[in-house]
């Protein structure tokens, strides 16, 4: 995350909203909730940015990670 202007502990836990470039749109975002919310992998290439506001173009995959009951408890995000 450091070369995103971020140290991994700075970013640790955060929300990768803040990555957010402004280059997709909303309904980017809605079929990736849509995915992740129904327990499936989201997987695509978009622009995000630096902290200093920086655009660069990542591939990102997003995974929920279930309870042993099978409930969503969180998502991690791979840059």
């Amino acid at each position: 995350m450091e070369k995103y202007g971020y140290t991994a502990s700075g970013a640790n836990g955060r929300n990768p909203r803040m990555l957010k470039s402004g280059e997709q749109d909303d309904a980017f975002y809605a079929d990736l909730w849509e995915q992740i919310t129904a327990g499936d992998v989201w997987e695509a290439e978009l622009t995000n940015q630096t902290k200093q506001g920086e655009l660069y173009e990542v591939n990102q995959k997003v995974i929920p990670v279930t309870n042993t009951r099978g409930n969503i408890t969180q998502f991690v995000a791979i840059l």
